[in-house]
C-alpha cells in the first residue's frame, strides 16, 4: 500500500500539465479507490483502478521504459568491461603459466647438475664477466681518447681562424 501511494505521488509529480490541487485530489481519490477495492480483493485490482483513475498509466509506462533502457545500457557497459578485464586476466594467466614452465625447466636443469658441473659453470661465468668488464673498460678509454683528440682539433681550428 505504501509503495502504491509513493508511486502515485511520484507519477503525479511528473505530470506538469495539471495543477497541484487537482493532483492532490486525484491522489486522495485514488487512495480511496484502492482502500475500497482492497477490502473486496487482494489489492491488485484496486491498484490498477487507481492508476487508471489518475490517468497516469501511460506516463508510468513511459518512465519505466526509460528507466529500463538506462538500466540495460548500464548493464551492457558493465558486461563489456567485465569481458575486457576477463580477457586481460586470461592473458596474464597465460603469461604466468609460461613463466612457471620456464622456471620448472630451470629448476629441473639445476637439479640434474652435480656440484662439479655447477662449479665449472660458475668459473666460466666469472671469466666471461671479467672479459666483458675489460672490453667495456677499453671501450671507455677509447672514447675518452677520441674526445680528447676532438677537443685538440677544435682548438687548432679555432687558432687557425684567428
Amino acid at each position: 500500500m505504501k509503495k502504491l501511494i509513493f508511486s502515485l505521488v511520484v507519477a503525479c509529480v511528473f505530470l506538469p500539465t495539471k495543477s497541484w490541487a487537482i493532483k492532490i485530489d486525484q491522489i486522495a481519490g485514488a487512495v480511496e479507490a484502492v482502500a475500497q477495492s482492497s477490502d473486496k480483493s487482494d489489492g491488485k485490482a484496486g491498484k490498477k483502478s487507481a492508476i487508471s483513475f489518475l490517468g497516469v498509466e501511460d506516463e508510468i509506462n513511459k518512465v519505466t521504459s526509460k528507466l529500463e533502457e538506462k538500466v540495460n545500457k548500464i548493464t551492457d557497459k558493465i558486461e563489456n568491461r567485465v569481458e575486457k578485464y576477463e580477457k586481460k586476466l586470461d592473458a596474464y594467466e597465460q603469461k604466468i603459466d609460461k613463466v612457471e614452465k620456464a622456471l620448472d625447466r630451470v629448476i629441473t636443469t639445476i637439479n640434474s647438475l652435480d656440484a662439479s658441473q655447477i662449479q665449472k659453470y660458475i668459473a666460466v661465468a666469472k671469466y666471461v664477466a671479467i672479459a666483458v668488464i675489460l672490453l667495456l673498460g677499453s671501450f671507455v678509454i677509447l672514447l675518452i681518447l677520441v674526445f680528447v683528440q676532438l677537443i685538440r682539433v677544435r682548438a687548432m681550428l679555432a687558432k687557425a681562424k684567428i
